[in-house]
């Protein structure tokens, strides 16, 4: 049986190098919120376009969880609209097999 210091400091390890890893600086013209939250809106139309286009959908240069929160809010919103879209042809369906 090992002993828990020794297990403790084989698992802390790693964490302890990944935390000295280098950040590259801020980039003031970077996307934020307002960017990713158009990059989620597009996103579906782009993993489409993505497939005959070289297209990215996510932006490398952004300003971190702000970017992020923005990308998500957006890809939420466009599977909402895509929902409320598809919703009379799918009640037509359901009701039509009642």
């Amino acid at each position: 049986m090992t002993n828990p210091a020794k297990r403790y400091l084989a698992l802390s390890a790693p964490g302890l190098l990944a935390a000295c890893a280098a950040q590259p600086p801020t980039n003031p013209e970077a996307a934020g919120f307002f960017a990713g939250l158009f990059h989620g809106l597009i996103a579906l139309g782009a993993v489409v376009a993505e497939m005959v286009f070289p297209l990215r959908i996510y932006a490398s240069p952004n300003t971190g969880w702000t970017y992020d929160a923005g990308f998500v809010a957006g890809f939420c919103f466009s599977f909402l609209i895509l929902a409320i879209a598809l919703m009379p042809r799918i009640g037509g369906f359901l009701v039509r097999w009642r």
